[in-house]
């Protein structure tokens, strides 16, 4: 229960705005922290990415529309640092034994081919509008948020092994749903906003 209430504390912190200093590094230290418990226990880590993503409004801002949330950051920290284990430490490859493998890997390869595809030959009608540069950071980050996905939807795969896991991702699921109504009901007579609740209605 004490990482549960660590988790809940952090997302409370995080949530607030303006965004302050303080703030961020408590949501770097509590990441870390995250990231050292992951690297021994990555169902541990990926279970926090299904809370993060439901609950944590946290995000650092790109210059565009389109910022970096909470759990697309997680995500990314996870990916990577289960390809540091697995070529640093482990010295192999360790993916799932499955057919969704090779699909996975070739939805990824043709994402990565696509960005590299279209910056070496964009659309001349693009270019001359002058969207194209300031499109870059947006294109970036569809780049990152389909090759995270990929790499989740691999490494749950990998680790979730045991169907405690999966009990534990439903219920979290259940809880944000029911959250969601009572929230929604609680707008629609007035009783209170997602503004006063900043952990919730992510």
């Amino acid at each position: 229960m004490g990482r549960w209430g660590l988790c809940f504390v952090a997302g409370y912190l995080v949530a607030q705005q303006p965004i302050e200093r303080v703030t961020i590094i408590v949501a770097g230290v509590v990441g870390a922290l995250l990231l050292l418990v992951s690297f021994y226990r990555m169902a541990w880590g990926l279970t926090m990415f299904v809370f993060v993503s439901l609950w944590v409004r946290f995000s650092l801002s790109t210059g565009t529309q389109s910022p970096l949330v909470a759990s697309l950051l997680l995500a990314i920290a996870l990916v990577v640092l289960w390809m540091l284990r697995m070529f640093l430490f482990e010295k192999r490859v360790a993916l799932p034994p499955s057919r969704i493998t090779v699909l996975l890997l070739l939805f990824g390869g043709v994402a990565l081919l696509s960005f590299v595809w279209s910056n070496s030959f964009p659309d001349p009608m693009v270019v001359m509008n002058g969207m194209w540069p300031r499109s870059y950071n947006t294109r970036v980050a569809t780049l990152m948020v389909v090759l995270a996905s990929v790499g989740i939807a691999l490494l749950t795969s990998r680790h979730f092994q045991e169907e405690r896991w999966y009990r534990i991702t439903v219920v979290m699921f259940v809880i944000a749903g029911f959250q969601g109504a009572v929230v929604s009901l609680g707008q629609a007579l007035g009783v209170f906003s997602v503004q006063g609740i900043p952990i919730l209605g992510t």
